[in-house]
């Protein structure tokens, strides 16, 4: 009786067990399946911008807003936006523009259109508000930093703009 107990433990676990090893290799299957397809730029003239602002030497830190602006628009429903920031300055805040809702930390931004479709609209997008430290004195360019997939279409179709800078 206690063999039997033992056996039919063992042959439990033993389907237990083979169960599991289809459950993972069907998940497998499902994942090596998955394909996404973009594509390049859709407009060569898709250009993200920074406007040119002026600071003040001062003895305290400052925060100032410099706006982000899109010409050329090819419509995107998806935004990563990073920022090439001297040492010591990073992003502490942000301002709505056209688009709203948007998230960032210390040198990215990403916004995701909450409506169907694709943002068209050319202007100013948003202010990034940036801190400057106290004692600064010197031209600094902050760039706009642009990944292949930084600008995604309601398509999924990849839009890569030029980029301008800010002195």
């Amino acid at each position: 009786m206690k063999m039997r107990k033992i056996i039919t433990g063992l042959l439990s676990l033993a389907f237990v067990f083979s169960m599991s090893l289809n459950s993972m290799a069907f998940a497998e299957e499902v994942v090596t399946e998955v394909e996404v397809v973009t594509t390049q730029a859709k407009s060569e003239e898709f250009v993200i911008s920074l406007g040119t602002v002026d600071v003040e030497y001062a003895d305290q830190d400052q925060v100032v807003s410099i706006p982000v602006s899109v010409d050329a628009n090819p419509g995107f429903a998806a935004a990563l936006i990073d920022f090439a920031l001297p040492e010591g300055m990073e992003i502490v805040g942000l301002k709505d523009g056209l688009i709203t809702d948007l998230a960032y930390n210390a040198s990215r931004v990403i916004w995701v259109n909450g409506v169907s479709g694709d943002f068209k609209e050319n202007g100013v997008l948003f202010y990034v508000d940036v801190l400057v430290p106290a004692g600064s004195s010197d031209l600094y360019e902050i760039s706009v930093i642009s990944h292949e997939e930084s600008f995604v279409d309601s398509e999924y179709n990849t839009c890569v703009p030029d980029r301008k800078s800010v002195v």
